[in-house]
């Protein structure tokens, strides 16, 4: 929990310079040797002493961190060897170092090398998780496709649409699988001890052609997406750029603003003051979740709207028509298996830095004094 509320701040900082156009990242390091990184590019040229907190649109370790380490980012590139437990989230994430402890990583794509050796327990969840490695104890991965290529000495669990267990693989304890399909003679043969077949989730079973479509959410968003339209649409406006304009730090900014808030909520909450305050940040949050999903919405119906060379169009109806297309394609990204909940997340996230940006903006164009501040 503590490292989770670390991250969530993490990202928060990173976000501030993202937001004001800054690409260097910040620093510090406190007395007991622990250093805290953030930025648009992160990467670490010096060894740390204790623990390493890091986030920013990509994050590299280039040298040993002694004790654990707490990574967050779009891309992250672990090459340098971590003393005890490492954790780590993000878009793309690789590692191919030693780990001392546990290795906890949950991305879109993740990978972990041949060269990497993990102390303790694995645990890895993504859209595409790849395993050459070696682990001293047991494993959980679970994905879209999960491939073993590396040894597992403990008792191992694989969750995935699609299991590959490559040359060379190895699980020195008993096996516990789920997938679309039985793995093959050969590929049990690499298990030394039992290996034991549970049953596919129903998500994995075909669907039917309009099972992605749902007609009240579709309409109940259209009717809110239409009215934000039509009473904010400078404010639309204003956000399609943004999130056409700078993407990355639309989606860095929305991470930020997502993870803060709870923590934030509780911190209040833990006063008796501040407790209206955090049940206003709580409820807050849904808002916040559905002017994300709109203007995901919003950049979608846009784009649609350039491919075809109609974005000029006059009257109101069009821009409606093209944000009913831009919801359709979201719920239909949203049924793509394995990685529609990833790409729905990503949108959301993206469409709040997005609304988020645009705001910050006209408050600096409306006070031109604080915007000259250092």
């Amino acid at each position: 929990m503590k490292d989770f509320i670390v991250i969530c701040f993490l990202g928060m900082f990173a976000a501030m310079p993202l937001a004001s156009g800054a690409a260097t990242a910040a620093s510090s390091q406190t007395g007991s040797g622990n250093r805290y990184m953030s930025g648009g590019e992160v990467r670490l040229t010096e060894p740390v002493a204790a623990d390493l907190y890091a986030a920013g649109g990509k994050v590299t370790i280039a040298q040993p961190v002694a004790e654990d380490a707490a990574l967050a980012g779009g891309q992250v590139d672990v090459l340098a060897a971590i003393g005890q437990d490492l954790r780590a989230t993000g878009g793309k994430i690789r590692v191919n170092a030693n780990v001392g402890g546990d290795l906890l990583v949950a991305g879109g794509d993740v990978a972990i090398g041949k060269d990497s050796r993990v102390g303790g327990d694995l645990l890895a969840a993504g859209g595409d998780v790849q395993f050459a490695g070696a682990v001293t104890g047991g494993a959980k991965l679970t994905g879209g496709k999960v491939t073993v290529a590396g040894q597992i000495n403990g008792d191992t669990v694989l969750y995935a649409q699609e299991i590959v267990m490559a040359p060379g693989a190895r699980i020195g304890g008993n096996l516990t699988y789920a997938s679309s399909k039985p793995l093959s003679t050969e590929e049990a043969g690499m298990v030394s001890g039992a290996v034991k077949r549970e049953g596919a989730p129903r998500d994995w079973a075909p669907r039917s052609p309009i099972s992605w479509f749902h007609p009240v959410f579709f309409v109940s968003m259209l009717a809110c997406g239409s009215l934000l339209f039509i009473l904010f649409p400078n404010a639309v406006s204003g956000t399609q750029q943004t999130m056409r304009q700078t993407p990355l730090r639309s989606l860095l900014v929305g991470i930020a603003l997502l993870c803060t808030l709870p923590p934030v909520a509780v911190l209040f909450m833990v006063s008796i003051i501040g407790i209206p305050v955090g049940f206003a940040l709580l409820a807050l949050y849904p808002l916040l979740l559905l002017l994300g999903y709109l203007g995901a919405a919003f950049f979608v119906s846009r784009t649609t709207a350039d491919a075809m060379h109609r974005a000029n169009r006059p009257g109101r109806a069009w821009q409606i028509g093209f944000l009913a297309i831009g919801l359709a394609l979201l719920a239909l990204a949203a049924n793509v298996p394995f990685l529609g909940g990833l790409l729905v997340f990503v949108a959301i996230v993206t469409g709040v830095g997005g609304w988020a940006q645009w705001l910050y903006r006209r408050y600096r164009t409306s006070h031109p004094g604080i915007a000259a501040q250092p």
